[in-house]
């Protein structure tokens, strides 16, 4: 089946959520929206995509084929369905990853609280597809943060050269590498909620505001671009060789105004434009999921804080 044909299966087969359920249902537009972006973010081979839509369209003969979804399955019945498929590995890894942040990302877009039991099921999921052995799994990039935490892309849609929305994988490991402090202030360009999985981190926020001139600020704001190989531009890549910030000369002051400690199952949100940092001790492990939504709003001029003095700098995404 050809990956239109497999869309088209789906489209036909809606079961739309109900904006009066206040229960998270997995609905087939919205898988087959997260499995463009996990094909996105996994460079996944077109059949396997293919395979993995036909896979989460329901079935009205369900019951009577093996790893076939019904209609009126729930995300429990879904996790054991994705959980049961063993070949080919590829279609597990993409299914496992369309499932996990596909009931994320309902979840958060109708402000429901994920249990920690259903955040365990997710990460489960996310793990066996992150710990597929090579070379039978999709390719699943590692990159090395400004903030100096490793990230993988788990699902990526752009519009318009700007995130859409976008999960990521972020792994503090107790490797010393915390980024460049002097760039640790920045904001996103969109809305953004994580869930932590492992370890404590403290998230401080800052209120800042443009001064007059160089001697009222503690800090100049930096513009991002990012470049993937082929070009670089403020148009964001999904896999991205490096990074590089550039000094507006936009004098500004930077104060603290709050300080947050998370911790494992804890789930808080960064309103777009909003600057803050986030901080984990040297010698600690801490890792979250981490979801950018631009429909819950986006500043695409949103910066980095750094030197006063300096005119810019690059971060090679070389996760060594």
């Amino acid at each position: 089946m050809t990956s239109s044909g497999a869309e088209k299966r789906i489209q036909d087969s809606l079961s739309n959520l109900s904006k009066e359920d206040n229960q998270c249902k997995l609905c087939d537009p919205v898988l087959l929206h997260v499995l463009q972006g996990v094909s996105v973010a996994t460079n996944a081979a077109e059949h396997h995509v293919s395979l993995v839509a036909e896979l989460l369209a329901p079935r009205a003969d369900a019951e009577a084929r093996p790893f076939a979804r019904s209609a009126n399955q729930g995300h429990d019945e879904l996790f054991d369905l994705v959980t049961g498929v063993t070949s080919p590995p590829e279609v597990r890894q993409i299914a496992n990853l369309t499932v996990a942040i596909t009931f994320l990302r309902e979840n958060s877009h109708k402000g429901l609280e994920i249990a920690a039991t259903d955040l365990d099921l997710v990460w489960r999921l996310i793990y066996a597809a992150l710990t597929l052995p090579q070379p039978t799994r999709a390719t699943l990039n590692v990159s090395r943060s400004a903030q100096g935490f490793l990230a993988v892309p788990l699902c990526s849609l752009l519009k318009n050269g700007n995130i859409d929305e976008l999960f990521r994988l972020h792994v503090w490991i107790p490797d010393g590498q915390r980024g460049v402090p002097e760039f640790a202030i920045h904001s996103h360009q969109p809305f953004a909620q994580s869930w932590v999985l492992a370890g404590q981190a403290t998230d401080r926020g800052y209120e800042v505001q443009v001064v007059n001139g160089r001697p009222l600020a503690t800090h100049a704001e930096y513009a991002l671009v990012w470049n993937d190989g082929k070009a670089t531009s403020t148009s964001y890549k999904t896999h991205q060789v490096s990074s590089t910030v550039k000094n507006t000369h936009k004098f500004v002051c930077a104060k603290p105004i709050r300080s947050d400690i998370h911790t494992r199952d804890d789930t808080y949100t960064i309103p777009a434009a909003t600057f803050h940092t986030t901080e984990v001790e040297l010698d600690e492990f801490h890792a979250t999921l981490f979801f950018f939504d631009s429909h819950r709003g986006f500043e695409p001029n949103a910066r980095v804080l750094g030197p006063k003095d300096a005119e810019f700098s690059t971060q090679i995404r070389d996760p060594t």
